[in-house]
């Protein structure tokens, strides 16, 4: 496990965000749904988020918790905007995520960070995974070496939401 967050803000803002939008919390198993049409299935019959709770050690949260909070939120997202888990529901899964953080948060240089954040854990993991059949190990290192890319397409995210 990390000794600390990457980004402690980030970890609150994770946090808030996941309690936002599901505020009765989530579940998280070994044995959570790994495809669209389980996440579906199981939230229809249970009214309730199921995570993944494997490899949430060695992530930019430091702890399994931010972690497990970042993949709850994002799930919602997949659910709420029936985007699918394939790389282009991904894609849209993530934006939707930074579209949201914008409108809670703002338009600043932390902001449009954080949602380069975002999108090296969800697209670029995506493309790792798309490339590689299997999640970057571990995922700190691969989130160092990954989250600058994103910055200019966070940036124009926020640009386009301030236009």
């Amino acid at each position: 496990m990390n000794e600390k967050p990457y980004d402690i803000a980030f970890n609150a803002m994770v946090m808030t965000m996941a309690n936002r939008c599901l505020p009765v919390g989530w579940d998280t198993s070994e044995d959570a749904p790994n495809t669209y049409e389980d996440l579906v299935a199981h939230v229809n019959k249970t009214g309730r988020i199921c995570v993944w709770s494997g490899d949430s050690e060695q992530t930019i949260f430091g702890d399994p918790e931010h972690n497990w909070a970042f993949r709850a939120w994002h799930d919602y997202v997949h659910y709420t905007g029936k985007h699918d888990f394939s790389l282009e529901g991904e894609r849209d899964t993530a934006y939707e995520q930074v579209r949201q953080m914008y409108a809670r948060y703002g338009i600043n240089g932390r902001t449009v960070m954080w949602a380069a954040y975002i999108l090296c854990e969800v697209i670029g993991q995506a493309e790792y995974v798309a490339e590689h059949n299997d999640f970057p190990k571990p995922q700190i290192d691969f989130f160092h070496s990954d989250w600058e890319r994103w910055y200019p397409t966070a940036h124009r995210l926020g640009m386009a939401k301030a236009a």
